[in-house]
């Protein structure tokens, strides 16, 4: 019998008979052992498959008959990601890149090896690059805005996958991860109109309704998110996303001991579920819990130590149990693993304020994510020494607490002659009235009139004061 030809491979891979592809290719090797294409064609239908142990013996064979295809080393380098061997992965896909700097499919999964390797900056770097090359290629986009996520620059993650939904409407991968980072950032309301428009297009995608569910939860919708949980684990009982989603609507709901028994759950069927864990010692030392939560978080850590998040937790439990010092060290060390990380410098900061730490204080928590996105009103120059003659608005940021604690700098900026005019929160406006803290107080932007405006919790930077006023 004649032994088939790549012909024969190719028509069967393109009639999808992807089975009867690989038999061919087998018995096209068994004749022709040195035939790189069958070997290559071979690792690719493996990979596929998700062989990828196999796929690297084939695709190895066929880069040692063919040293300088960029197609044969894009492929091995794909296959050694997946088995995990990152490094050699590098070192292919470069070296794909090397022999066709113009192959994007390499670049992009250069980047994902970069990625899974941690290193966030070199693979923005190549994502860039293919996004400025071919601006449709819509995977470099959502994985470059995921880059930017993962280290901390959640605005600029969003306003890339804004773009992108904006140019692709029907992106649905775009859309999850705005849903997801908007989610973040305490938009549910924003997050849900983008799993509806993702779930209109792929109704049965079931970490889009997860996704949307931890939306609902957060919107306190909490009738809709008990019947879509409720829904989910009727038809998957152990599915991960949905359990989270029903141990966190039981802790907005305030029915505590279904929480813990919930994590509980989670944790004996994924043990290794380091969101579970980070989660359940969240909602632990916020009840006081501080030993039980310390325990559980630390066992997160220990089993991904880079995780910013669970260090973020950590440092919440040390500090609320009044170990500031050892609070601060882990905010620094969670800082130092992510710079950009703009919640975790944010609490830095007010941890820092009751430490007296003032100045560094000041410095950390102008970084706040409520005022760089709105970074027009954000005084970037000190005020002057004199201001006679000038109105100053001051509008309030983040928190009824921050905006009475930093209101106590106004009166330095009254002394430098300058008339000043408060945006409040409404429900204070009638008591800082009375309290007389600025010229003017308004609640909204549209009546306030001046020539420099700042947040309120910059008045420590704006007036250099590095203490409050006595």
């Amino acid at each position: 019998m004649a032994a088939p030809t790549l012909n024969d491979i190719i028509q069967a891979f393109q009639a999808g008979q992807l089975a009867e592809a690989e038999r061919l290719c087998t018995a096209l090797l068994s004749q022709e052992p040195q035939n790189a294409d069958a070997l290559h064609i071979l690792g690719g239908l493996q990979l596929q498959r998700g062989a990828a142990s196999d796929a690297v013996s084939n695709l190895s064979q066929a880069v040692a008959l063919a040293p300088n295809n960029p197609l044969f080393l894009g492929n091995l380098g794909m296959a050694l990601l997946e088995t995990g061997a990152i490094d050699a992965a590098i070192t292919q896909l470069n070296n794909a890149l090397a022999a066709d700097p113009n192959h994007l499919d390499a670049r992009y999964n250069l980047g994902n090896a970069y990625r899974a390797k941690g290193d966030q900056d070199a693979a923005i770097a190549e994502y860039t690059t293919i996004t400025d090359i071919a601006p449709d290629y819509a995977e470099a986009w959502n994985n470059l805005a995921l880059c930017h996520a993962e280290s901390g620059r959640t605005q600029q993650a969003i306003e890339i996958l804004s773009a992108v939904t904006e140019r692709s409407p029907q992106d649905t991968q775009a859309r999850t991860n705005l849903g997801k980072l908007l989610l973040q950032l305490g938009q549910p309301e924003d997050a849900i109109s983008h799993f509806d428009a993702a779930l209109a297009l792929t109704p049965q995608d079931g970490n889009l309704h997860n996704g949307r569910t931890a939306a609902l939860i957060d919107a306190s919708r909490f009738n809709e998110a008990e019947a879509a949980v409720s829904a989910i684990l009727q038809a998957a009982p152990d599915n991960y996303d949905a359990l989270l989603n029903k141990a966190n609507l039981c802790t907005k709901q305030g029915v505590m001991d279904q929480a813990e028994e919930t994590f509980k759950r989670i944790i004996a069927l994924y043990p290794d579920a380091v969101g579970a864990l980070s989660n359940y010692a969240d909602i632990l030392w916020r009840q006081y819990r501080y030993g039980d939560a310390e325990t559980i978080i630390r066992r997160a850590l220990d089993l991904q130590p880079d995780r910013t998040e669970s260090s973020h937790i950590l440092a919440a439990t040390l500090a609320a149990a009044g170990r500031f010092d050892e609070a601060l060290s882990v905010f620094d060390v969670a800082i130092k693993q992510t710079p950009d990380f703009e919640d975790t410098i944010f609490h830095r900061a007010i941890l820092e304020y009751g430490c007296s730490k003032f100045e560094a204080a000041v410095r950390d928590y102008r970084k706040r994510l409520a005022v760089r996105n709105d970074a027009n009103r954000i005084g970037e120059e000190r005020l002057a020494d004199d201001l006679f003659g000038a109105t100053v608005i001051v509008e309030r940021d983040q928190g009824l607490g921050d905006e009475i604690f930093f209101l106590r700098f106004m009166a330095e900026v009254k002394n430098r002659g300058a008339k000043t005019c408060y945006i409040a929160d409404p429900r204070l406006v009638p008591m800082l009235q009375r309290a007389g803290v600025a010229d003017e107080i308004v609640a909204a932007r549209e009546n306030a009139d001046g020539d420099i405006a700042f947040h309120v919790g910059d008045l420590p930077y704006a007036t250099g004061l590095n203490m409050p006023p006595a």
